[in-house]
């Protein structure tokens, strides 16, 4: 199996995205990727999707086909899918237009299945994931999910509360605290610490990479080898 690097959430800081792809030596002189190499995968969150952030989020969106394989669709994307919008959600077109084209090409999905570990911007709760054994069968359910209804209630539901212990969140709005279907592992972003966090037994676990990279300056990784999450930092 190919190794496979997920990126956590950028926010915006291409600086931070960059500096973690050379940092793990998976650019090359012209800042692009091997394509020989590793499969890389950003989380979602890539773009922050305010107006102060506008032209960051441009320049992180520009070199997506160049930095990544596979971009995953976060809850700051998702309103450009006619999801819910965030507070203080600024939408632009230029933005608009990319997103949609990298869709429509192949390059954005819902979620990833990385032999049994089921990669998604903040995860599976045991709400929506308890018809699914595998991450793959997973990945196979919430693809045909999306390309039939994008603001389907797995994706779009937002729990009462945040930071509360709640059932109900969709794959791109759950908090780290509502818990996640744990028949397989996940690997997932979203919600911001100042740590990685896991929990689960040692054959299944859940972890969560989201080290709030829109508020300070550090970003997290993490390497999927032969079925284990391995996870790498970049940034003070």
């Amino acid at each position: 199996m190919t190794d496979v690097f997920v990126i956590a959430d950028a926010h915006g800081r291409h600086d931070l995205v960059r500096g973690l792809l050379r940092q793990e030596g998976l650019l090359n002189g012209r800042d692009v990727l091997d394509r020989t190499g590793p499969k890389v995968v950003q989380i979602g969150d890539l773009c922050n999707c305010v107006s102060s952030s506008i032209d960051a989020d441009r320049e992180c969106l520009k070199r997506a086909p160049d930095w990544f394989d596979v971009y995953l669709v976060g809850n700051h994307e998702h309103p450009y899918f006619d999801g819910p919008a965030f507070s203080g959600f600024w939408r632009d077109p230029e933005i608009r237009e990319l997103l949609l084209r990298y869709a429509a090409r192949g390059l954005m999905r819902p979620c990833l299945a990385v032999g049994d570990i089921l990669v998604t911007h903040a995860g599976l709760t045991s709400r929506w994931g308890g018809l699914v054994e595998t991450a793959a069968e997973a990945e196979d359910w919430l693809t045909k999910e999306w390309e039939s209804r994008r603001t389907a209630l797995v994706f779009s539901a937002i729990s009462r509360t945040r930071g509360g212990f709640d059932r109900s969140g969709g794959v791109l709005w759950a908090d780290w605290s509502e818990p996640k279907r744990m028949a397989f592992s996940q690997l997932v972003g979203h919600t911001a610490g100042d740590e990685i966090r896991s929990r689960g037994r040692s054959q299944h676990r859940a972890v969560c990479i989201d080290l709030g990279a829109g508020h300070n300056d550090r970003i997290a990784g993490a390497w999927i080898r032969d079925g284990k999450i391995e996870v790498v930092i970049h940034g003070d």
